[in-house]
């Protein structure tokens, strides 16, 4: 018997040997859930929702049309597009997400997790998971039940860790 007990090992490689695996700290939702950056304005970006809920929309001119051109005048190396992007990136770094958003099924099928704490590991590369990586805080904690309070996000399932797996 093989030290994983009952547990066969070709098993587990076929079924995770498809797709890339993913270890997340945080809570599961099921298919179809509705994210407030789903609707019709944001189109599921959750990057641009957060801008705009946490005011970094309209402190600078955007340099692109409803089309994601740019506006008339404006080219790549115009001064105000340096400007959109500059200004855009030292905000994010001042105003962090506080959670990440994890697909855990594929692009044509997503299904999410808000997480925490995540790590992922490409098909064909592992990736060492330092053991003090798996404590979770209860800051962690804290900032992902504040989060979804916030927003008025209601959990579908338990707060804790999930092995996923996603096929992009």
């Amino acid at each position: 018997m093989s030290v994983f007990g009952s547990l066969r090992l070709p098993l587990l490689v076929k079924t995770m040997g498809a797709t890339d695996g993913q270890l997340s700290y945080g809570c599961v939702f099921e298919e179809g859930f509705e994210f407030p950056w789903d609707d019709e304005k944001y189109e599921g970006d959750i990057d641009e929702w957060w801008e705009d809920v946490r005011g970094f929309t309209g402190t600078v001119d955007y340099p692109f049309d409803e089309f994601g051109e740019f506006k008339p005048g404006i080219h790549s190396g115009s001064p105000e597009v340096s400007n959109y992007f500059t200004k855009r990136n030292e905000w994010r770094r001042a105003n962090p997400l506080p959670i990440e958003l994890v697909n855990y099924c594929s692009g044509d099928y997503p299904m999410y997790i808000l997480a925490v704490k995540h790590i992922e590991a490409n098909r064909g590369y592992p990736v060492g998971i330092p053991s003090d990586y798996l404590k979770v805080e209860e800051e962690d904690r804290r900032r992902l039940i504040n989060f979804m309070e916030e927003f008025e996000i209601a959990p579908e399932g338990e707060i804790g860790w999930w092995l996923s797996s996603f096929k992009g």
